[in-house]
């Protein structure tokens, strides 16, 4: 999950009336880091998959970061490695738009 408070790292800013706290149903994060010989790739603190390379597992979870943009999500890929690496997937314009819309009720 990302604070809302550093999504203007990412370019991004908060909706309109949303709370400053990090909101799960909007922001996600996925960690790849070596652990005893393996590549694990943890999603929100929880380990989803083991790999024998970095590239296997770093391919694995940008993917799955991918289609959780493409659903709406802010989500990043932390690779902690020799050199670290942050990957970052922002849903496309045409789901922001309709996220920013006021709702209506009728």
């Amino acid at each position: 999950m990302i604070p809302a408070s550093d999504l203007w790292m990412l370019g991004l800013r908060r909706l309109r009336g949303e709370p400053r706290e990090a909101n799960p149903a909007r922001s996600a994060k996925y960690v790849v880091a070596e652990r005893g010989g393996q590549w694990r790739v943890t999603y929100q603190e929880a380990g989803i998959g083991d790999f024998g390379s970095r590239d296997d597992a770093v391919r694995f979870a940008c993917n799955r970061a991918r289609l959780e943009a493409e659903g709406g999500k802010v989500t990043i890929v932390v690779v902690h490695a020799a050199v670290q690496e942050m990957h970052c997937f922002t849903p496309p314009m045409s789901v922001c738009a309709l996220a920013a819309e006021p709702s209506r009720h009728s």
